[in-house]
């Protein structure tokens, strides 16, 4: 009585035989035209006819009558044999025939009986689950290195207040957005009292440090805290490293032990001085963190550093290396700053080498713009009002310095090229072609042939272009949508907008590391989708599409009427269905058991993209007033079975029959 009404309790067994009756008049209104003529559910011939309301509730009813549910239940078993042998009985082949031989059993047992008081059941809000608290832990401090880090020191003995103190630390304080994968209003705060996690519509759950740390002790021991893909990745890299740098052979005799290797602070000073040149080197080859020295603050700039120094380090393959840098604090940090002190101030101030002609003129180094951001560029015209090259906030574009420049710039053109100059009608054109032209070079970053001339246009971000590399399509990209903190997210080049997943979310990031990681994962998934055969990609979008809506596999026996929807619709309760074709390319709608909607395309790839990419059960469960009409006019028009009469007796009077023994009886008289 906690988790059901009094009159939900009262009405369970009807529904129940409501439902069984539902299903038993689905499965028998979808046989096939085999069975015409054949006496399969002969025991359902005495409830037919009036609509497929009337026909559900009378036999809903029978069916507490246990010699109908007897009867009924025997059909069933052996319709159920029957469809083992031939499924072909059956148009569509989602009907579930022995789970129901199972719920008609159900029936004839006696069942258990609940009673309760409770009229009405308490509403419950939306509440942050424990999956998702563990689920938030896993993703460690969202600094750089950050749940590896976390992972190693708890891999390590330690007291309970060692581990809260060392997650303080390691959280500090700040937050990021996008803490639980299925919502992405969903937000984690760090401070010294502890972290709060939060989303949309649910109450905030605060974890103190000794919380969290009990918490992730836990899932470290347990093997949770890194998932199965973060695992394997763990492995492959370990495999690499193993190959690539393998452990010299080494002899111990029987009576010499083994002892373990000890790191003294000398060694670490060794080591600090022979890697820091190495990985100093390797991020000043860092395309993103040159970027965003040269283009970006230095806040954002040492965000970036950071993950450069952890893909450095990741890259150069070095057992010594990693032990190092993953398992000893205060190598991490002192390698990555002093190698962020000796880069930045370089990068930062880098600036076109001029180079001597063969006339001793000093001339400017020409520029492939190989260098530029082509996703940094389009921000920075976004702030001066141009967006996919097209204008939109004019009043922006007049009071940027960067117009004023180029004012300048025309009116000097005009006056000293006034014969062959070009017209220029406004500002704003002139900048749009600038604008047109730079990007277009940035995003191409080779150098033209100096004997040809080139003209190169930008094709607008979102113009529907299906030839984009994934690499190409995908851009990481800085937002300021939370004042106070950095942020990214996914811009998607082909739609001309921000990425968002199937459910219409869109995912932001605080560390450009983790946007770039992200970034890599949507290009192969893409890469994979693009790999595969339409005939598999046709059947998995399928596949998903009825886990999505009923929570069941599709069922792929018969390619020609693969079931994709059945329900009544009106209020005379008209059974509808769809199914797709993948052999000729089609989908079919059936309106009480008529077909009356084909959609014919050329080829698969076609129906893919018409049908299958999109497949909506409210649009294909859908029939317009005209159609429900003449569906109902062609049920008016059809016979109503009438109950079947009882068989005749085959003797009479007078007639002899002969008993087990053998023995002769007379019937005298019958009735």
């Amino acid at each position: 009585g906690q988790f059901a009404t009094n009159v939900e309790l009262t009405e369970t067994a009807g529904q129940y035989r409501a439902a069984l009756a539902q299903s038993i008049w689905y499965l028998r209104h979808d046989f096939s035209d085999l069975t015409d003529g054949v006496p399969l559910l002969p025991s359902l011939e005495a409830y037919r006819g009036g609509g497929y309301p009337e026909e559900t509730e009378r036999l809903a009813s029978a069916l507490a009558d246990p010699k109908v549910l007897a009867a009924v239940t025997r059909d069933m078993e052996i319709f159920s044999q029957i469809y083992a042998q031939n499924r072909d009985i059956l148009r569509f082949h989602y009907h579930h025939v022995p789970e129901l031989v199972e719920w008609l059993h159900t029936l004839e047992k006696p069942w258990k009986e609940y009673t309760s008081d409770m009229a009405k059941i308490p509403e419950a809000g939306h509440f942050i689950t424990e999956d998702e608290i563990d689920e938030a832990l896993t993703r460690g401090s969202h600094m750089a290195g950050g749940k590896d880090r976390i992972y190693s020191f708890f891999s390590e003995p330690h007291s309970a207040k060692e581990q809260a103190d060392f997650l303080r630390d390691e959280y500090g304080t700040g937050g990021f957005s996008g803490v639980f994968s299925n919502n992405s209003y969903s937000f984690a705060d760090s401070d010294g009292k502890g972290l709060r996690l939060s989303k949309e519509g649910a109450a905030t759950v605060t974890l103190s440090w000794n919380q969290a740390a009990k918490r992730v002790n836990a899932l470290v021991k347990e093997d949770r805290y890194f998932t199965e893909k973060e695992k394997a990745q763990i492995e492959q890299a370990k495999a690499q490293v193993a190959s690539a740098d393998p452990a010299p052979e080494t002899s111990v005799t029987e009576s010499e032990p083994k002892s373990e290797p000890t790191t003294t602070s000398s060694d670490v000073e060794e080591a600090f001085a022979h890697y820091l040149p190495i990985v100093r080197d390797a991020v000043l080859q860092d395309t993103a963190y040159r970027n965003a020295c040269r283009n970006s603050d230095r806040e954002n700039a040492m965000i970036e550093g950071e993950a450069a120094v952890n893909r450095a380090v990741i890259t150069l393959y070095d057992t010594r290396l990693y032990g190092l840098y993953y398992d000893n604090a205060d190598f991490h940090n002192r390698l990555t700053q002093a190698v962020l002190d000796e880069t930045y101030s370089q990068l930062s101030a880098e600036a076109p080498e001029a180079v001597e002609t063969g006339d001793g003129e000093p001339e400017q180094e020409t520029d492939d713009f190989s260098d530029i951001d082509p996703v940094w560029l389009r921000e920075r015209l976004a702030e001066h009002g141009i967006v996919n090259g097209k204008l939109v906030d004019p009043d922006k574009l007049e009071q940027s310095p960067f117009i004023q420049m180029v004012e300048a710039d025309v009116e000097r053109i005009a006056a000293e090229e006034a014969v062959e100059a070009p017209a220029v009608e406004t500002v704003e054109e002139t900048v749009l072609d600038e604008a047109e032209i730079t990007s277009a070079e940035a995003a191409e970053t080779a150098t033209q042939d100096e004997s040809e001339t080139a003209t190169t246009e930008t094709p607008a971000m979102g113009a529907g272009n299906d030839t984009l590399a994934p690499e190409e399509r995908f851009h990481v990209i800085d937002v300021d949508w939370y004042p106070g903190r950095p942020a990214y997210s996914i811009w998607d080049d082909q739609t001309g907008t921000y990425y968002v997943d199937r459910d219409g979310l869109r995912t932001d990031f605080d560390s450009r590391w983790n946007a770039e990681e992200y970034r890599e994962e949507l290009i192969e998934s893409v890469r994979e989708e693009a790999a595969r055969l339409p005939l598999d990609r046709a059947k998995d979008l399928i596949d998903q599409y009825c886990m999505d809506e009923f929570s069941a596999p599709a069922d792929f026996d018969d390619m020609t009427k693969i079931g994709i929807g059945y329900t009544t619709i009106s209020d005379e309760e008209i059974p509808i269905e769809a199914s797709v074709n993948l052999i000729d390319f089609k989908i079919e709608r059936y309106l009480n058991d008529r077909l009356f909607d084909t959609r014919q395309y050329d080829s698969l790839e076609a129906l893919i993209s018409g049908e299958l990419e999109h497949l909506d059960f409210n649009e294909l469960m859908d029939a317009t007033d005209d159609e429900i009409a003449d569906a109902l006019a062609e049920e008016a028009a059809a016979p109503v079975a009438t109950a079947p009469s009882e068989p005749e007796f085959p003797y009479h009077a007078g007639d002899t029959v002969y008993l087990e023994d053998g023995k002769p009886f007379v019937i005298d008289s019958i009735g």
